[in-house]
């Protein structure tokens, strides 16, 4: 069979009135100038259409997938850490404010307040009507280490200046006693709690 080449605005109206429809669809409350600023941001500059914008490629070739992104909205999460002890909780707030958010956890504000660990991030909705996430956040959980058992070497009762150590049997990563220790044991000669 023969091909002809075909070219010039018969051939490129088709495609930029179904990229025009793909915006229009994404971004529901956008208009002809949002979709206008998009296409010309999106066009890809190669090197074949040279130096854009011009007269024979106007600003490059579009792409419809850098159009539909270019209002797509997205946010960093800001939040202390990814890890929260059983019992307590960690805020997690969007980086900027958006008129439409849905977190995975169902909550809709710009910063949330989570109990439990898991996967946290935002579907947001901007102005236009377009549709994008936030950065995701994943949550850890630490459960409460178990009470411990405090183990006494030495005889009891004590003679007065007859220490006795006071140690924690359970291996834990860190510990705090009420004299400012943070040995596994303490070294007691006076009586108290």
């Amino acid at each position: 069979g023969m091909h002809h080449r075909a070219s010039g605005t018969s051939m490129a109206s088709p495609a930029a009135a179904g990229i025009a429809a793909a915006f229009l669809e994404y971004c529901p409350n956008a208009n002809w100038e949002d979709f206008k600023t998009a296409l010309i941001a999106g066009a890809k500059s190669d090197g074949f259409p040279g130096s854009a914008p011009n007269d024979r490629w106007g600003y490059g070739k579009a792409d419809a997938v850098n159009t539909l992104k270019y209002f797509q909205p997205k946010s960093s999460l800001v939040s202390d850490g990814n890890a929260l002890c059983e019992g307590k909780s960690l805020d997690i707030s969007l980086g900027e404010n958006f008129p439409s958010v849905l977190w995975t956890s169902g909550q809709t504000a710009s910063t949330i307040s989570v109990n439990q660990g898991g996967v946290y991030f935002a579907t947001l909705t901007n102005e236009l009507g377009c549709v994008g996430y936030s950065d995701t956040l994943v949550v850890f959980e630490r459960p409460n280490p178990a009470k411990p058992i405090i183990g006494i070497e030495g005889d009891l009762p004590a003679c007065e200046n007859d220490p006795v150590t006071l140690r924690v049997s359970e291996i834990f990563g860190a510990y705090h006693w009420s004299n400012g220790s943070f040995l596994d044991h303490i070294l007691v000669d006076k009586p108290g709690s």
